[in-house]
């Protein structure tokens, strides 16, 4: 029903947590697909692991995770922060059924905790009036609804394109989950590439101009 996908670096502890929560729930017709750009030793029989050579970058690593993917639902997660995923099962009919004209994105200031709401059995979903902070730290959308990124841009703007291409261009509707709790640390890994957003803003100003 569900395919999570996730790139790392490794830097992050978060992401042992989610593979944790991810098994113990047992989501039907679901898959975890980490695309490992560090090219570890990491194995597990339940998660596919897609060994790169080299950093190949966050916005090609969801690229790559989306082609890989064989369900209609994805859901792009940092490495960075973990939620429950029993919740988000028990949940999982109606973000299904609302992701075929939707995005659901992800609102620091509202989802981000220190610890996670264990007994939420029902989600609240709030209309987002624009871009939240921190909106592609988790991401849920149709997998048609996706819109592959200009590989140029290895680390910034690939959420933003997405959510141009779903509300500016498509007048798609833009959810958040208030209720929704995380924990992490919140790009962790992206704070290492801050010299790389200028460029990479231009390039995404080109594509949304050659799409508009």
């Amino acid at each position: 029903m569900i395919s999570f996908i996730v790139p790392t670096l490794w830097k992050s502890s978060k992401i042992f947590e989610s593979i944790k929560s991810f098994k113990e729930t047992n989501i039907p017709n679901s898959e975890f697909i980490i695309i490992d750009n560090s090219n570890s030793d990491f194995e597990d029989d339940r998660i596919i692991c897609l060994k790169q050579t080299e950093n190949i970058g966050v916005n090609p690593a969801w690229n790559l995770g989306v082609k890989t993917s064989k369900n209609d639902l994805i859901c792009l997660l940092n490495d960075d922060i973990t939620f429950n995923f029993r919740t988000l099962n028990t949940n999982l009919t109606t973000v299904k059924t609302m992701s075929t004209d939707c995005v659901i994105g992800f609102d620091a200031n509202q989802n981000f905790s220190d610890e996670l709401n264990e007994d939420l059995e029902v989600l609240k979903f709030k209309l987002a009036p624009c871009r939240s902070l921190g909106f592609g730290c988790m991401m849920i959308l149709s997998k048609k609804n996706y819109i592959y990124i200009d590989e140029r841009m290895k680390t910034w703007c690939g959420d933003d394109l997405i959510y141009w291409w779903n509300r500016d261009k498509h007048q798609r509707i833009i959810y958040n989950m208030p209720n929704f709790k995380t924990t992490g640390d919140l790009s962790i890994t992206s704070k290492d590439y801050e010299s790389t957003m200028h460029p990479e803003v231009d390039i995404f100003q080109e594509v949304v101009n050659s799409l508009q």
